[in-house]
């Protein structure tokens, strides 16, 4: 898992390096150190399903881990799929911050009734969502970018690096897309099975109120692009704000002192 979060750094360092016009001095080309850290990552992940014999989604550090390694995922599937060349600068350095504070997270910090019936599918459905909607929002933000590039009328740069804005707003909608259908089964589970253990108090809880309102702002943009033909800038800019959903339902749900989480003693 270390050497997975090392070459997901280095990998961030030379992307941004071959963004800005520079050659990496890195031993491998960035998207071949990536693969390999993400096959280590894999690996890492692997054991320890195996030794807790449970998906490693129970903790803090693992739901962290496991949203790094969707988000890679994501990012990999993306840049090959949609030859993006320039995707893994956008993409990497928010994933590599959530890296490093999935190996600064205790492992002591535990969710509260981590066996209890559905939350291990919820956990599940909601990183790997969280790990497609990170591609949404990388694809949001050089849509953005580009387009004020073009109104200036100059392609010089940074921008000429970016694909067209076509190429962009597809490749964010089709990841709002597989974000939002793994997303809606996740909270839907995941708040039903607390409830259930918790009883209907649990759902003024700040986790189900963020998590609810970041679902808001991602159902509103899937329905507008879909029934009212939004898309471009207007579209990039809900796949920021979704975004900043995105960190503060994580940032609420693994971090705050509340059910969802419990801080155990060694």
């Amino acid at each position: 898992m270390d050497l997975a979060l090392t070459g997901y750094l280095s990998a961030t360092l030379q992307a941004l390096a071959e963004l800005a016009g520079r050659r990496p001095a890195g031993l491998l080309p960035t998207r071949a150190l990536l693969r390999a850290a993400w096959l280590l990552h894999t690996v890492g992940l692997g054991l320890r399903w195996i030794a807790l014999g449970r998906p490693p989604v129970g903790g803090v550090h693992g739901a962290l881990s496991m949203i790094v390694w969707a988000a890679i995922l994501a990012l990999l599937w993306a840049e090959r799929r949609y030859a993006l060349r320039a995707l893994p600068a956008f993409g990497l350095p928010p994933v590599a911050a959530l890296g490093l504070a999935a190996a600064a997270a205790p492992e002591a910090a535990v969710f509260g009734s981590p066996g209890g019936p559905g939350l291990a599918g919820h956990a599940l459905l909601v990183v790997l969502g969280f790990g497609a909607l990170a591609v949404n929002f990388a694809g949001g933000l050089m849509y953005v970018l580009q387009q004020c590039a073009l109104k200036r009328g100059t392609l010089a740069g940074l921008s000429r690096r970016l694909p067209p804005l076509g190429t962009l707003d597809r490749l964010s909608f089709h990841a709002l897309v597989v974000g939002f259908s793994l997303l809606t089964p996740g909270i839907v589970l995941g708040t039903v099975s607390a409830a259930r253990l918790y009883g209907a108090g649990w759902l003024w809880q700040p986790t189900p109120v963020v998590a609810v309102a970041t679902w808001t702002i991602y159902a509103t943009a899937l329905s507008l692009r879909a029934g009212a033909g939004w898309g471009g800038r207007q579209a990039a800019y809900l796949a920021l704000a979704g975004c900043a959903g995105m960190v503060a339902t994580v940032s609420v749900s693994l971090l705050l002192p509340t059910r969802h989480v419990a801080l155990l003693g060694p």
